[in-house]
């Protein structure tokens, strides 16, 4: 497995994106623990850093695949960018192209067509906050129970999208474990039904993202302290706790 995490570390340095190492780590390990068959799918590749941390933490690269979601047109990022025909050399840089599926298609039309339980989905597509919730009621659905759901850009100050559609989850769902979070990404498992602790541990998030998202406003200055110190205190402690 060290050399695997090596050769993702190594290739994934070369392409171009917003991942962090530890969030690669993450992602690589997230795909390591995917029960052997079932797929793994990511909705937004690019150029294929994150696909390439996937990819190469696969233990059964004959029974597990990466299924690559991306329409690899109109990029915010850059669009002149050939992102698919770099996808493809990115995964092939990593010898990993025997495991990576690349759909091209917009994350709704493939959902639609998708008839497998995922063990793993990586949303890193479009950033607008309908379409966040577009990706998790289509996607969040497939997985299988013990299935893991990862988000990207929660804590993002550019983008508000993932951190309010989670926000709208975290509130709501009976169906996930505690949200975790390492650096930007947020990460939980589907079950059938959550504990009462997860669920107040969720709901306790979902204020928190709420002050996260509202740090950098006018708010009194004493309110913004408290905020900060709670933010600080427990949301963080949770990310660096789960990234040990």
């Amino acid at each position: 497995m060290t050399g695997r995490r090596e050769r993702a570390r190594e290739t994934a340095a070369g392409i171009e994106g917003w991942l962090t190492d530890a969030e690669g780590e993450l992602l690589f390990r997230l795909a390591s623990e995917c029960p052997p068959g079932a797929p793994i799918v990511e909705i937004g590749s690019w150029k294929g850093k994150s696909t390439v941390w996937l990819a190469c933490g696969v233990r059964d690269a004959g029974a597990t695949q990466v299924f690559a979601v991306d329409p690899h047109q109109h990029s915010l990022e850059d669009p002149e960018a050939k992102t698919l025909d770099e996808l493809h050399a990115n995964i092939a840089r990593a010898d990993v192209a025997a495991v990576v599926v690349p759909i091209v298609a917009a994350s709704h039309t493939a959902a639609a067509a998708f008839a497998r339980q995922p063990g793993v989905v990586f949303v890193d597509g479009n950033h607008l906050e309908e379409a966040v919730r577009a990706d998790l009621a289509d996607w969040f659905p497939k997985l299988l129970d013990g299935g893991i759901l990862a988000l990207h850009d929660v804590l993002n100050e550019r983008w508000s999208g993932p951190r309010r559609a989670l926000r709208a989850m975290l509130w709501r769902s009976t169906e996930i474990t505690a949200v975790q979070f390492v650096d930007s990404i947020a990460w939980m498992t589907k079950v059938g039904r959550n504990s009462a602790r997860d669920r107040r541990r969720n709901r306790l998030a979902a204020l928190l993202l709420i002050a996260y998202e509202i740090k950098t406003a006018h708010p009194p200055r004493p309110l913004l302290a408290i905020l900060r110190s709670i933010y600080s205190r427990t949301l963080l402690k949770r990310s660096m706790k789960t990234r040990s």
